[in-house]
């Protein structure tokens, strides 16, 4: 599979260990709530391969992809991408995997994460995700001392907080 170049567009500390990072390609970059990209770690020879979720709604045509990660003392992915200073350039593969939530028109979906585990599934990607409207999803996830509920509508396409 062909390597993809982005540039780190911006840092955002969450929580202590955890950080959101905003890569931008130089082309589009289409991709569907619930998949991930596999970052080259560049930090050391040989290189490895890390997978981090893709958190961002799918855009079309955009080029602008957002990922959540914790940091891992000693962790290579996760120490190298938090040294990156903006506009360093990555190396990724992606976007892979076929994750998809579907559910009928009517029903309520529920999904409850701690730490990272949600960073696929942000509320405003549900109406990308399911392709029906009518339904309606809760969120609760906790990220350290940090709870918050979303909930989206998906006829509305608008998150709560």
């Amino acid at each position: 599979m062909p390597l993809n170049t982005a540039a780190l567009k911006s840092r955002q500390q969450l929580t202590y260990d955890i950080i959101e990072v905003t890569f931008e390609t130089q082309g589009p970059f289409t991709f569907t709530a619930g998949q991930f990209v596999t970052f080259k770690v560049a930090d050391k020879m040989p290189p490895c391969f890390r997978a981090y979720s893709i958190s961002s709604i799918p855009k079309q045509n955009g080029n602008i992809f957002e990922t959540c990660l914790k940091i891992i003392p000693n962790g290579r992915g996760s120490t190298w991408l938090n040294s990156l200073k903006i506009g360093d350039k990555v190396e990724f593969m992606g976007p892979n995997g076929n994750l998809a939530f579907r559910t009928q028109q009517g029903k309520t979906a529920i999904f409850i994460a701690t730490g990272t585990d949600l960073v696929g599934w942000p509320a405003p990607a549900v109406p990308h995700t399911t392709g029906v409207a009518g339904v309606t999803a809760g969120f609760v996830q906790r990220i350290g001392q940090k709870s918050k509920l979303l909930s989206v509508n998906c006829p509305n396409q608008s998150p709560t907080r």
